[in-house]
């Protein structure tokens, strides 16, 4: 029988993937005809066992772990007799925390039942007679342990049964919230769903003497006039015994907050700014000995930590305070609030812009009319997010000849270069001394612009058939107004790019890493000494929102021809930046001018304008001399020799650089002819042959091979009659003190 009833769990556990539903365990023995009737034959002993008398009346105790509805095991205990034959059990009917209720089973011809009972370690007490079979133990301590006794006579014998019980404890069905009301003052209101129980609490402490309790009935209580740090204790009382204690602490876990109100977001270097904050608190209050702010350029969180708030301190929850502008750039105000508690947050404020417009410049409007004169219609400057119009306001200032000047948040200078085709009208794929062989140096062919509207092939003029091929008197849209989507024109960098706050120190500017911010200003040292990769991603990190990247060869070619134009400085070369210092703006006294020799670095002089692409303070300075610049361009050569300096170009995406082919003899002559379809980047249309002087002006010329991929541009200060806007060279990329770099926008 012990076997079937064993069995008989098998598809129980299978049904409960895994685990047993009691009552189904009871159905089935029931339908397998092992007992008669489950409502009869299976007595519940109130303590997880149960006795289950079988057809035959062999019966077994059976228990259910751990509970009565679904288990995780059943266990069937060996027979403890035939039903006829068993002596008298106890059922456990009922227990609470400070009593026990007993049936007497299999009672049947039993008679004179005495019921007692003893505590774990002690003695019985005096047994209680009575002819009931239900019997009811009470003034028990609550969770104690008991041993009941029951004595009968049945069928003459007298017979004795015992059975150890556990009273129920009283249970921890305690909550309690703790409400903050204002001036650091809380409340904590304690409450219970149990029933038949009295509410017991007491404040800061355990003493038995100090407990209150609250009336039968009362199932919820407000504690009032509370402050951060204390403590409630509540437990529940039965009528004899006190159950475990909850403790509530007054703990405020709310964070302080703040605002900020600043009076602008964009001053000028000196003006006054100032920041009404209000600081608030909605536990504990604030604690304004412990607020801090700072002002800095961090844009994200900068902690916690009160040493990183070096800008001052608060004497009130509501105070403006004011903000030194003395540097210019994109700033935030930072705030740190704490409470009481102890609890911090940092508060940011929108960005502001604290502006320092170079000197004899100053900001204007779109629709100004004195921003820009091309000489005729034009596309009208895009800006981008940050992006500021500037005009010149110094002496001599220029009606004409006037390329869009604007200003980055940092103060960084842009000119902007308007879409157009273009014709090369005489001197095609010539070299300085075809040209003019008296003076090679004034050699030079002319070019003719058309202006493009918006992003579209149609000029101005209505013009909208192009050849697009590479060849003399053949009219080409320029291929540098593409970066992945036709643009309607570029923002390029008015100067060689120099580190982020760089003055004339030419030891700061020798860096080669990525983690420092470029910036484009006139009288500072460029930045060199970094590989072509690195400027590459220092270009990229500039500013994504406006497309910032590197100076393609294309977009040199296109900067190079509009000066090549009546736009720019039309028939004059272009005067040398020849500052062995490397200052950006700087011009020397001539075109081409040695290292040093009659140097300004006053762009805005008569002299300085010489040396811009317009012969005004209006267009590109450092095309010519200054340092060589690395632009984002390479012959596909031995990838190996790329990578070393390269690799982040390398793996750049398409539109933000300029691949040339290698030819089968990796020699620069070669390569120079396998890329003779080229057009726009001011190479093998303004220069005759791969190698030395055979460009217009006589510049140097020398396309990349073997000795080197990379294309570099402009030549170096030292180089003099031989530097020049069409220039070109081979490098390996390396870091170089003779390097820099110029970066570009394309606001799409």
């Amino acid at each position: 029988m012990r076997e079937k009833l064993e069995m008989a769990k098998v598809p129980v556990y299978a049904d409960g993937n895994g685990s047993y539903k009691v009552q189904d365990y009871w159905d089935r023995i029931e339908s397998e005809g092992l007992i008669a009737d489950k409502t009869v034959d299976i007595i519940d002993n109130g303590d997880g066992t149960y006795e289950v008398t079988t057809t035959p009346g062999y019966v077994f105790e059976i228990t259910v772990e751990p509970n009565k509805e679904i288990a995780e095991n059943i266990i069937i205990g060996e027979c403890i007799g035939k039903g006829e034959n068993l002596s008298i059990g106890i059922r456990v009917v009922k227990k609470t925390t400070n009593s026990i209720e007993i049936e007497v089973v299999r009672a049947e011809g039993a008679s004179n039942f005495k019921y007692s009972i003893k505590k774990q370690g002690e003695e019985y007490g005096a047994a209680e007679e009575k002819s009931e079979t239900r019997h009811v133990f009470s003034g028990l301590t609550q969770g104690g342990i008991y041993t009941i006794k029951v004595e009968a006579t049945k069928d003459g014998e007298q017979q004795i049964v015992e059975k150890t019980v556990q009273v129920g404890e009283i249970p921890l069905a305690i909550d309690g919230d703790v409400i903050w009301t204002g001036n650091g003052q809380a409340e904590v209101r304690i409450y219970t769903n149990e029933t038949g129980y009295q509410l017991e609490w007491q404040k800061n402490g355990i003493s038995e003497g100090s407990w209150t309790r609250e009336a039968s009935g009362v199932k919820e209580k407000t504690i009032t006039g509370l402050v951060n740090g204390d403590i409630i204790y509540a437990r529940l009382y039965d009528g004899i015994s006190s159950g475990k204690y909850a403790n509530i602490e007054v703990m405020d876990k709310i964070e302080p907050n703040a605002t900020i109100k600043l009076s602008g977001t964009t001053v000028e270097v000196g003006e006054t700014l100032t920041a009404e904050i209000t600081q608030t608190d909605e536990g504990s209050g604030v604690d304004i000995n412990k607020t801090k702010w700072v002002f800095n350029t961090e844009a994200g969180n900068i902690g916690t930590e009160a040493s990183k708030y070096t800008g001052g301190t608060f004497a009130k929850t509501q105070e403006t305070i004011t903000i030194p502008t003395t540097t210019g750039g994109t700033y935030y105000l930072h705030v740190l609030t704490v409470d009481n508690a102890g609890n911090k947050k940092e508060v940011i404020s929108e960005k502001t812009l604290i502006t320092s417009v170079p000197k004899n410049w100053k900001r204007t409007t779109p629709d100004d009319p004195e921003w820009y004169n091309y000489g005729i219609e034009v596309n009208a400057p895009k800006l981008g997010e940050g992006m500021t119009p500037i005009v010149y306001i110094g002496e001599n200032k220029p009606t004409e000849k006037k390329w869009a000047n604007a200003m980055t948040e940092d103060g960084s200078m842009w000119v902007w270069i308007p879409r157009y085709a273009y014709n090369i009208t005489s001197g095609y794929h010539q070299s300085g001394a075809e040209i003019n062989p008296t003076k090679p140096e004034e050699g030079a062919g002319t070019i003719e612009i058309k202006f493009l509207k918006d992003s579209s092939n149609i000029a101005y003029d209505g013009t909208s058939t192009w050849d697009n091929v590479s060849g003399q008197g053949k009219w080409n849209i320029h291929p540098a107004f593409n970066y992945g989507q036709e643009v309607s024109g570029l923002w390029v960098a008015k100067f060689e790019a120099s580190p982020e706050g760089e003055t004339t120190d030419n030891a700061n500017s020798q860096y080669n890493g990525i983690d420092k911010k470029l910036q484009v200003k006139p009288e500072v040292s460029s930045w060199r000494y970094i590989t072509i990769g690195n400027a590459y991603t220092v270009c990229l990190n500039y500013n994504s929102a406006l497309n910032s990247h590197m100076m393609k060869n294309d977009e040199w070619g296109a900067v190079a021809y509009l000066s090549k134009s009546k736009y720019g400085k039309q028939n004059e070369e272009v005067w040398i930046n020849n500052s062995s210092s490397y200052i950006t703006g700087s011009a020397g006294n001539s075109a081409s001018a040695s290292g040093n020799t009659g140097t300004t670095t006053d762009y805005t002089s008569t002299q300085g304008v010489k040396a811009s692409t317009t012969g005004t303070v209006y267009g590109v300075y450092d095309m010519s001399g200054g340092a060589h610049e690395y632009v984002a361009a390479y012959v596909n050569g031995e990838n190996n020799r790329l990578i070393i300096y390269g690799k982040a170009l390398i793996n750049g995406e398409t539109k933000t650089k300029n691949v040339y082919e290698k030819a089968s003899r990796d020699y620069y002559e070669d390569n120079y002819n396998a890329n003779s379809s080229k057009y726009g980047d001011a190479v093998y249309e303004v220069s005759k042959s791969g190698g030395y002087y055979s460009s217009w002006y006589g510049d140097y010329s020398h396309f990349p091979d073997f000795y080197g991929y990379f294309f570099e541009r402009g030549s170096g200060y030292s180089r003099g009659a031989y530097a020049g806007v069409l220039a070109f060279h081979y490098s390996s990329g390396g870091s170089t003190n003779g390097y820099s770099f110029c970066p570009v926008l394309a606001v799409l």
